[in-house]
Order: structure tokens, then sequence, then C-alpha cells
């Protein structure tokens, strides 16, 4: 039997509203699950350094977000957060977008322009999909990290930088290092701080609240009210497969919302094509075999664990992972695997 503290899940609308408050661990970020919690906690402890972190999440997953979070919980909080998606840029484009560039650095280039990097001085610099920036602006950003200076293209002025660099990917960047189009200097740079966003699978006590926030929200721009969701369309969406994440949820739930007219949710309002496509958690799931960061763990512990990999795609030859690696020499992989107690 609950008790009148024990009100989860809820029975009324006005109840939900305030269990998605005294669950929403930061603006734009709702769970009450054990992983978010130790998320929140993670994105606290994170936001008080000064290095750069990186955020993995899948696609929909709200890892911008998280990176809001970051810097507003930051010494940084009262400065501005700038953010640019690296997928949206070819490589001379993205460079001139994050640094800058000189009058007459390329074709167009009639004035000066300040890049992202001078426009977020004192806050936050966002990256998302970092994975997909090419490797020629991946080197020029390594340099900048290091020297903590960066160049406007076409000049040959250095500048200083003060920015808290946040990235984040949805794709394998470790797999992206082993066909060599992320360079491993860079992300060992960037992994100092390192943070994994679960999957709306890993989480489904969450996705009742989820829902109750997102028609909640849609309700409001629709003019709507929404003052019941059946708990049977609850239980159903929680053992969804969802691939495209919290996004993917919130589309649905919006759907849903403007087509009715009872004020109600059930699961006759979920959309034919979509309810037949979805799967039960366990019936239908790929993983990938490849290796994945999914946790801040020691730097040492990824280098470990990536180049014992490398040498397993390599079919355990030392000199071909020597040089997936990017290794002068095979001696180098052999200092590697003595330092680290790789055995092979």
């Amino acid at each position: 039997m609950r008790t009148k503290k024990d009100v989860y899940p809820p029975d009324q609308p006005e109840q939900w509203q305030k269990a998605i408050q005294q669950a929403t661990l930061f603006p734009g970020v709702i769970g009450r699950s054990p992983v978010m919690r130790e998320l929140a906690d993670t994105v606290v402890k994170v936001a008080r350094s000064s290095q750069p972190v990186l955020i993995y999440g899948q696609t929909g997953s709200g890892k911008e977000a998280v990176a809001r979070a970051i810097h507003t919980h930051s010494r940084r909080a009262q400065q501005l957060f700038v953010e640019a998606n690296c997928a949206g840029f070819n490589g001379s484009l993205l460079d001139s977008e994050l640094f800058g560039h000189v009058k007459g650095a390329f074709t167009g280039a009639d004035r000066d322009k300040s890049g992202l990097f001078e426009s977020a001085r004192g806050g936050s610099l966002f990256l998302d999909e970092i994975g997909d920036m090419p490797l020629v602006v991946q080197a020029k950003l390594l340099r900048a990290l290091e020297s903590k200076t960066y160049r406007r293209l076409g000049d040959h002025t250095s500048r200083p930088i003060d920015v808290r660099l946040i990235a984040a990917s949805h794709a394998n960047l470790v797999e992206k290092m082993a066909d060599r189009s992320f360079r491993p200097d860079l992300f060992f740079r960037l992994y100092v701080l390192g943070l994994t966003i679960p999957c709306l699978e890993d989480r489904p006590e969450d996705i009742p609240l989820l829902t109750w926030h997102f028609a909640r929200q849609a309700a409001k721009e629709e003019y709507k009210t929404i003052h019941f969701i059946d708990p049977a369309l609850l239980d159903e969406l929680r053992g969804w497969t969802w691939s495209g994440q919290v996004r993917q949820l919130k589309h649905l739930v919006t759907r849903m919302v403007v087509y009715t007219e009872t004020g109600r949710l059930t699961l006759d309002d979920v959309p034919p094509p979509v309810y037949n496509t979805q799967f039960k958690s366990g019936e239908h799931s790929e993983k990938s075999d490849g290796f994945y960061v999914d946790q801040m763990i020691p730097l040492k512990d990824v280098e470990k664990q990536y180049i014992g990999w490398v040498l397993e795609r390599a079919g355990g030859n030392a000199a071909e992972a020597a040089q997936l690696l990017g290794f002068s020499h095979r001696s180098v992989l052999s200092k590697k695997l003595k330092r680290l107690d790789i055995k092979h």
C-alpha cells in the first residue's frame, strides 16, 4: 500500500507534475533512474574542472542539454555558451567558423571575421558531432588546445584562448581512430574528462515521466489540456526500442497530443505505422562488437583497451597494429605493451 510520501507512479496530472519537478536534474534533463542520478553527479563534478569534456550519447539522447548543464554549473556560468555542429561544415568552412579568418584568406572572404573561439571567450564552446570534424581541422584544434592559442585562417598572429571546450559525439571515435578518420592524440586530449548519456532503454522507469512532460509541453503549445494518460500506454512505451532516444519519444508524444480530441492519451492514439515498427526490448537489439567507451575510466585504461582492440583487429600482427596506431616503428608499440602490461 502506498503512503502519501510514496506517490510514484502518480495517479493525477498534478501529481505527475510534482514528480517531474522532483526528477528534473537540469533544464532539459529529466530522470529518477539510478543511471541518470549518477550522470547528474558526474556532471557537477566535471563542471568544476577547466579541462575539456567529451560526451558520448546516441543521436537524440540530449547531449546539448548535458553540455549546457556542465556550463551552468561551472565557473564560467555567467559567460556565453556557444555551440557548433561539426557535421554541418566542410573543412575550410569549419576552420573559419571556429577560428575566424582574415580578409582574402579564401575566395569570398571580403572582410575579417572572428570565430567561435573568440565569441565564446570567457565561456564554454560546445562542439557537437566532433567525430565528423575533418582531419585538417582536428590538427588545428589539437594545436590550439595544447598551446592555448589559435590563428585565424590566413593569419600569422596567434591569439590567446580562454574557453572551456565541451565536445560530443554519437559515433564510436575509437573505430574512427582505427580507420584513421579521427586523431588518437586529439581523442586522448579530449577524453581527460568523459561521460556517457544512458540510452533510453537503459532507464525505462524514466519513460512515464518523460511522456507526461512532453505531453504537457505539447498541450501548452497546442492550447490543449491533457488530463489522462493510460497506464497501459506508459507500460507499452517502457518496453519499446528507442533508436531515436528521447527526441523520438518527444516527437511521438507531440503527434499524439496534436491528434487527440479528448484530452486523453491511450494506445489507440499511437500511429499504426509507428506502433508496428517498434520492437520490445530484447526482441531486436544490435550492439556494436567494437570498442566503445561507455563510462569514465582513467586514460591509461582507455589506452590499454584501445591498443588491445587494435591488436585484435590486426589479427595479432604487431607490425600492422603499430601502423594502424600511427607509430613510427614497431619498437614503439613494444614499449607501450610493456608499460601497459598488455600480454601479446
